[in-house]
């Protein structure tokens, strides 16, 4: 009786601890159903996309984990790695209220981000993509009369460059999802996590999804078929499919990924398929916005860290245009709120 009572007592501190997680994820789910209710979309709404696949990235991550800790423990020399790492593993196990706690706050945070992909899938119909010209005019003026994407491939020429490129920006969910795995085990400190946690999800939310939608955009790659006329962005295109061509044929291990994930989101667009990572939408940039946080959390814990994942924003930003993803004034404008969402959040949170 007195272990069943602690047990409750240690699970209520776990759901106080993170409560307000929760409450800013209930605003914003709640926001979100009355939209899709308001439109008369409420049937378009899909909160169970990324369940499995949460799942799944979680067993994979903690048994990386495990033999990561195991392999640790061995590199040490350890003179018992096996029963140190078995006795670690009976200590988490005696707290159940935490493991309780990191599911409960991962499949809310997977509820979360499959109501929000039904919301980006819906974006063009709540506000058509009518902002492409004028983004991609301001970006030529911002960069002295030069499309960015020709600075970017004067720069860094070639296929192999670009190959490169597209891998490190093809890294990005790998480190996104590491980080935030990071942060949901990460319970102490305290006000890192929570400032990390809400400025992820309010990221997510206000920049790229009512920021988005106000300012509905289809990216270089779909602009000719918003626009009249030919794309100025048809030259990059052949660039990069030319260059897909040469990496296949001499170097098959990479290649340019974007254009076949870019076409994939073009046809779920055309079926209306609201499927795992789905949607269209160029500004802000929510590549730039999430390297940008990692790099402000990431780098409260080391320099090394800092000059990491600050220098892999850099790349993000700089192939978010070499890909045709994104004008250049979308990732300016996304780490700039980003950052100004972070100072806000951590206020907040040393004010509580």
């Amino acid at each position: 009786m007195a272990d069943t009572q602690t047990f409750k007592q240690r699970l209520a501190g776990v759901l106080r601890r993170d409560h307000k997680i929760y409450v800013v994820y209930g605003f914003l789910i709640t926001s979100i159903t009355l939209l899709f209710v308001a439109y008369g979309l409420i049937e378009e709404a899909k909160y169970f996309l990324y369940g499995s696949s949460f799942t799944v990235l979680s067993v994979v991550s903690l048994l990386t984990l495990i033999i990561g800790y195991f392999i640790k423990l061995i590199a040490l020399r350890h003179p018992r790695p096996l029963t140190a790492m078995v006795q670690e593993l009976h200590r988490l196990i005696r707290h159940p209220e935490e493991i309780i706690g990191f599911v409960l706050l991962l499949t809310a945070t997977s509820f979360l981000f499959s109501a929000f992909t039904s919301l980006k899938s819906l974006i063009p119909d709540l506000n058509p993509f009518v902002f492409d010209e004028a983004f991609a005019a301001l970006d030529r003026s911002l960069h002295f009369g030069v499309d960015p994407w020709v600075i970017t491939h004067s720069l860094f020429s070639g296929p192999i460059a670009t190959g490169v490129i597209n891998l490190f920006y093809n890294l990005w969910f790998f480190l996104y999802w590491v980080v935030l795995f990071f942060f949901i085990l990460r319970v102490s400190p305290k006000d890192e996590r929570l400032q990390y946690m809400i400025t992820h999800i309010l990221s997510w939310f206000i920049i790229g999804g009512l920021l988005a939608t106000l300012m509905s955009s289809a990216g270089p790659v779909y602009y000719g078929h918003f626009s009249d006329g030919a794309s100025p962005f048809d030259p990059l295109m052949d660039v990069l499919r030319g260059h897909d061509v040469w990496l296949v044929h001499y170097l098959p291990w990479i290649k340019v990924w974007a254009l076949d994930t870019q076409a994939l989101l073009w046809n779920n667009y055309i079926s209306g398929d609201p499927s795992l990572a789905s949607g269209i939408s160029a500004m802000p940039s929510m590549h730039v916005s999430m390297a940008v946080l990692m790099a402000l959390a990431m780098g409260r814990i080391n320099r090394i860290f800092a000059i990491f994942f600050w220098t892999f924003a850099i790349i993000i930003q700089i192939g978010s245009v070499h890909l045709a993803w994104h004008y250049a004034i979308d990732g300016y404008l996304a780490a700039i709120l980003t950052i100004i969402l972070w100072k806000l959040v951590g206020k907040w949170v040393k004010h509580l």
